[in-house]
């Protein structure tokens, strides 16, 4: 019975997902760098310090939402908050690649921003059903 639940959490809060995470917070902290330097701004350590805790603290947030969703049965609610937050990241990404001067990265950033106050719109009408 424990190790039911045990593997039941483990499968909900996905390990790929996590890592999927991980992988992007990595890309965003390296662009970010690469943007700095590209345009010549001096890397501050204060930013530097702050951008790490920001993705730590996010990446803990996502693994206790993975949790409490998990326990309430919820992992609809999971999925939602994972794509918004990765959405979030991979939009900072193209940020940084803007800065880099990447062609095409204003016109991706700006197609992640209209999907994301989409989604964000069809979630609150949907949310709004269980008031």
């Amino acid at each position: 019975m424990e190790n039911e639940f045990i593997r039941e959490l483990l499968d909900t809060i996905k390990t790929s997902q996590l890592v999927t995470m991980l992988v992007v917070f990595m890309t965003d902290f390296f662009s970010g760098i690469m943007g700095c330097k590209m345009q010549g701004e001096e890397i501050q350590s204060k930013k530097w310090i702050n951008g790490l805790l920001r993705k730590s603290q996010i990446f803990l947030m996502i693994f206790c939402i993975g949790l409490v969703t998990t326990l309430l049965h919820y992992p609809l609610l999971y999925e939602c908050f994972f794509w918004l937050f990765l959405l979030g990241e991979i939009k900072s990404i193209f940020e940084n690649a803007i800065k880099m001067k990447i062609p095409f990265a204003a016109e991706i950033s700006n197609i992640i921003d209209n999907f994301t106050t989409q989604l964000l719109k069809k979630i609150s009408a949907y949310a709004e059903k269980f008031k």
